[in-house]
């Protein structure tokens, strides 16, 4: 029988004989194949079995006649904290909507800031050189404005 073992986003494919395979068979493998110490157990102390039609669904493997030809058997990890679970209150107030930390080094926000400091400097001097020019265009208006009086 051959079975596909997923630990994380690794995936190792193993033959095993015959058509069943306890539980602790299983964990056997799954420490051989992904160098785990022999200690070692899945979070929840249980293995995941994808299902065989649905391979998106996955359930506790407690029967091992579950095991089918193929089958894809998960090893739980422990999920990690959230990064909002240690950002303090002012970065969590700036964190995006897609739930990324953002600005969450000084650095990022000193480079924004300085970025942000020559745009309004950029900014300012482009508006008191269109304003230099339309004194000079309203200036240019007034002289011919008076050429075609006097005329």
């Amino acid at each position: 029988m051959k079975l596909f073992l997923r630990h994380g986003e690794d995936t190792k494919r193993v033959k095993v004989a015959g058509d069943t395979i306890e539980k602790e068979a299983l964990l056997t493998l799954f420490r051989e194949k992904f160098g785990l110490p022999a200690d070692a157990q899945p979070f929840g102390n249980a293995v995941y079995l994808a299902d065989e039609d649905f391979r998106d669904v996955t359930f506790e493997l407690e029967d091992p006649d579950d095991v089918y030809n193929g089958a894809v058997i998960h090893w739980r990890l422990k999920q990690r904290r959230s990064v909002g679970a240690k950002m303090n209150q002012n970065t969590q107030r700036r964190a995006t909507a897609s739930g990324k930390a953002a600005f969450a080094t000084p650095g990022v926000m000193a480079a924004i800031a300085a970025k942000k400091a020559a745009d309004a400097v950029a900014a300012e001097a482009s508006l008191e050189k269109e304003q230099k020019e339309a004194d000079e265009a309203t200036a240019n208006a007034e002289k011919e404005k008076a050429e075609a009086e006097a005329a």
